[in-house]
Order: structure tokens, then C-alpha cells, then sequence
């Protein structure tokens, strides 16, 4: 991939469906009360992008459905809320990001 930092890893990525992209695109909320998203995910010429507090503009690169990393080496993971929907997005184990404009199926 061309970063230094992970280069001594070989991580395989994978292709997301378009309806599971669907699912990940969205604004990710430090909390309900914060006005400006911790990350943003989007899609652009089929090629995940995160954005935000987190960090600059940089393609998200998913592992699983749910599973992703970035070039710096920051691994995040798509978790369910307390209602059994994908709209927390964990950063490391550290941070939980939640949507307020929540996932629907």
C-alpha cells in the first residue's frame, strides 16, 4: 500500500457489497451533543474515504464487513448499538463514534 509504518504487514482487503456500503457511509459523533462529526465515510469512485477529528482525508480500507484500517495504522471496527443496528463506529477499543442520523434497514 505504500505506507512505512505497517509495510512488515500484509493485510488483505476486501470488496464491500454496494447496499453494505450503503450501511457504513455516514457522519460518526464523538456524542449526540457534538455539532461536528469525529469522521465521515464515504464512497468515491467505489473506494471507501473517513475524514474528520480523526483524521485528514484518507481511504478507509475494510478487512471484513465490519472490520477497517487506515494508512496511519488506526484500526476501526463497525459495532451494533444497544439496538442490534450497525451505527458505532470503535476506534482501537478507545473511542465509540455514533451516528445521530441512525442506520435504518
Amino acid at each position: 500500500y505504500g505506507w512505512q509504518q505497517d509495510a512488515y504487514l500484509e493485510r488483505e482487503t476486501i470488496a464491500l457489497s454496494k447496499e453494505w456500503t450503503q450501511v457504513v457511509e455516514g457522519e460518526y459523533y464523538i456524542d449526540h451533543s457534538s455539532d461536528e462529526p469525529g469522521a465521515t465515510i464515504w464512497v468515491e469512485n467505489n473506494k471507501l474515504w473517513i475524514e474528520g477529528l480523526l483524521t485528514d482525508r484518507t481511504r478507509l480500507y475494510p478487512i471484513s464487513s465490519r472490520d477497517f484500517f487506515i494508512e496511519s495504522g488506526l484500526n476501526m471496527t463497525l459495532v451494533n448499538d444497544e439496538e442490534d443496528l450497525p451505527n458505532v463506529l470503535d476506534v482501537e477499543g478507545e473511542v465509540q463514534l455514533i451516528r445521530k442520523k441512525r442506520y435504518e434497514p
